[in-house]
């Protein structure tokens, strides 16, 4: 069957002009872009590099061959695309007032790839995208890195037999792809994604494809159980916890409620039993200094903030000021600081607009998209705003990744509930009209 489609497929291809296989091309290459930038955001930005540039100018030839300007139309979408702009001008806004530009230029380029995918959503993705594409890349490339890292890096018998096993996969993860905030962040994706893949296609999909959902979780559980994030850990439970309600509440909504009644007392006896969330650990956190810190700042202007450089500055000069001389070597260590904390950076920076603005792009995606991906939204949402307490969203590594889960919230087509996976169409009509 899929013989005859590929034939049919070769056969449209002949048919159309030099410029519509053009247009073709470019789209296939955009979509592999996409594709290979999922694929990548698990490494260190550095490595990201290459896969956001190859993925912007694809999109950017293809936007003149496909024309794009001429389908743009103002959509509730629209909404969200124009708040990330209106973050980002914000801080051009606040130049005239601040007493320095010292930091203006590199926290815009470090949230230039948000404002990006920002423009991508606006004027959408080409038709060959879809949603389980994505899903599919995130899961199978976090098995790929757990073995990678466990069976190569580590070794398969240094893994096995070494009583420091754990420490060695950390180590490992550290030096070849990411820290564990990255880490676990996209593995928790994944986990949410084979999460939705078995809530809507548990009687479509074929045993061998639950079998290796269900063994490929089994590892990304594993792996992040053994990592040394704290914030990863929690909320892995917190989403495995949720889908199992949400699965319970469509059956039986008593038995959902008293899971949900337990749920507290569960994730406090497994958090318990972690080292890594024992009191002599959190009473040495050094977030709790950045956002002390970070809140003493806001406080001096709660409503209207500081603005980017002012902001950076006084939050810098108080942890000098405040802390020891060993708290700033180890974390100063001549970059740019924040607050680990993007309601506390926002809030900072651009006030109650910037708060407002920042809850706004994160909760609005839950009620503008389509029924069937909401369960999906609200995971990922609920994820990043998590993940929100304890790292900044908006700048560095994590603006490409965010920017580019809301494209695929917001732009993609969702082809999870097809009883098959869909092939590459080329139907003149339907592509290049």
């Amino acid at each position: 069957m899929r013989i005859l489609k590929l034939i049919s497929i070769l056969q449209n291809y002949c048919q159309i002009s030099m410029y519509k296989k053009f247009r073709f091309i470019v789209n296939c290459i955009n979509l592999f872009a996409a594709i290979f930038l999922a694929f990548s955001m698990i490494l260190w930005e550095w490595m990201q590099q290459p896969a956001l540039y190859l993925f912007y100018l694809s999109f950017l030839i293809e936007f003149f061959t496909d024309k794009k300007w001429e389908n743009f139309k103002f959509e509730r979408i629209s909404l969200w695309c124009f708040a990330v702009l209106l973050i980002y001008i914000l801080a051009f806004l606040y130049i005239p007032f601040e007493q320095t530009s010292d930091y203006f230029l590199i926290v815009i380029n470090n949230r230039f790839p948000l404002l990006a995918f920002a423009v991508i959503i606006l004027f959408k993705v080409n038709n060959l995208f879809k949603l389980r594409y994505f899903l599919d890349t995130f899961i199978v490339t976090s098995l790929i890195t757990i073995l990678y890292l466990a069976l190569y890096r580590v070794g398969i018998y240094e893994f096995i037999l070494s009583e420091n096993r754990f420490d060695l996969f950390n180590s490992a993860r550290i030096q070849w792809i990411n820290s564990h905030t990255v880490f676990n962040f996209y593995l928790n994706i994944a986990i949410i994604s084979i999460c939705y893949i078995l809530s809507l296609s548990w009687n479509k999909i074929k045993r061998w494809e639950k079998f290796y959902y269900f063994i490929t979780s089994v590892i990304i559980l594993l792996a992040i159980s053994i990592s040394e994030g704290r914030s990863g850990f929690l909320m892995m439970i917190l989403i495995v916890i949720g889908f199992i309600f949400f699965e319970l509440y469509k059956r039986n909504k008593k038995v959902a409620l008293f899971i949900a009644l337990l749920t507290p007392v569960f994730i406090f006896g497994l958090v318990s039993q972690k080292e890594r969330f024992s009191n002599k650990v959190l009473e040495n956190e050094p977030r709790l200094i950045l956002w002390n810190t970070a809140f003493d700042i806001v406080k001096t202007a709660p409503f209207f903030g500081h603005g980017i450089s002012d902001s950076q500055n006084k939050f810098i000069e108080s942890l000098i000021q405040n802390q020891s001389k060993e708290f700033i070597i180890n974390n100063l260590n001549n970059k740019i600081l924040d607050a680990h904390n993007q309601y506390l950076q926002s809030w900072m920076e651009f006030g109650v607009l910037g708060l407002f603005l920042l809850v706004f792009i994160y909760i609005f995606p839950i009620f503008i998209i389509e029924k069937k991906i909401q369960v999906f939204t609200f995971f990922l949402i609920a994820t990043v705003m998590f993940q929100s307490v304890f790292d900044v969203f908006l700048s560095g590594i994590f603006s490409g990744l965010f920017g580019f889960l809301m494209m695929i919230i917001l732009a993609v087509p969702n082809n999870i509930t097809n009883e098959e996976m869909p092939v590459i169409k080329m139907n003149r009509s339907d592509m290049f009209e």
